[in-house]
């Protein structure tokens, strides 16, 4: 997956604004699984066994997601490295964490 080689070179080069970018980017695929997963086609949401699986994985998308925007967070250091980058991972954690509850 490119994106795993993005995160090791912005790593590397020490780029924190992309790599907390990038996370982003992460976290938002996350959340398009979570939501997809209840949808694909050839589902079931009759079967009450399937309920439950469903929302298993649409956490554990979910909580991959929060683990990007912490991991971004934790790259970043602290909010004086780039205020902006710093506050658009904030709030999308938050949204996250939202969802997840």
């Amino acid at each position: 997956f490119w994106f795993l080689d993005g995160l090791a070179r912005f790593t590397e080069g020490k780029d924190l604004r992309n790599l907390a970018l990038l996370r982003c980017n992460l976290c938002q695929c996350c959340k398009i699984r979570a939501n997809t997963n209840v949808i694909l086609p050839g589902s079931s949401l009759e079967d009450p066994s399937s309920l439950g699986k469903k929302k298993s994985n649409s956490e554990s998308y979910l909580q991959e997601a929060v683990d990007h925007l912490v991991a971004a967070h934790d790259a970043m250091g602290q909010r004086d490295a780039d205020p902006v980058t710093w506050d658009m991972v904030s709030e999308e954690l938050a949204a996250t964490l939202l969802v997840l509850g």
